[in-house]
């Protein structure tokens, strides 16, 4: 297996023998770059690679929604548990996470990992999306 591939769609990408995974970096519509991370398990790494394409496009183009899905899903939440501040709007809770890494699994369907701002004294929320950019669910890790 070669060391590094480039594709059209996710640029260069890295095989991270420790982990089994492709890394590399994506750009966002805003200019950033955040991290990339392609798991192909069982598909051929050619229909992985396409449909993290479709993928990556799906989350350039619809990531203010993706976070806006999160802030829906964890809003009540941090108002409720969390806040010293006083309640924030879905806007505000959107606005404060920034996205640090897309990861995708043989599906193509996106995973994607929001620092969170202080939010949640400094947990990671993670964002999972189905192949279509349904939001699925999200949860907090760290």
């Amino acid at each position: 297996m070669s060391e590094s591939i480039d594709d059209p769609l996710l640029g260069r990408l890295t095989w991270d023998h420790s982990q089994n995974l492709w890394t590399g970096q994506a750009m966002l519509r805003t200019g950033r770059r955040v991290k990339l991370v392609l798991d192909p398990t069982d598909k051929p790494l050619d229909r992985a690679l396409l449909l993290a394409g479709q993928g990556l496009a799906w989350v350039q183009g619809n990531e203010e929604q993706a976070r806006l899905a999160v802030a829906d899903d964890y809003l009540a939440v941090f108002n409720r548990e969390w806040t010293e501040e006083g309640p924030i709007t879905r806007e505000e809770f959107a606005r404060r996470i920034e996205l640090i890494e897309i990861g995708f699994g043989p599906d193509g369907a996106p995973n994607l990992w929001y620092d969170d701002g202080d939010l949640f004294a400094g947990h990671s929320i993670s964002a999972y999306f189905d192949a279509n950019g349904r939001f699925r669910n999200a949860s907090l890790f760290g």
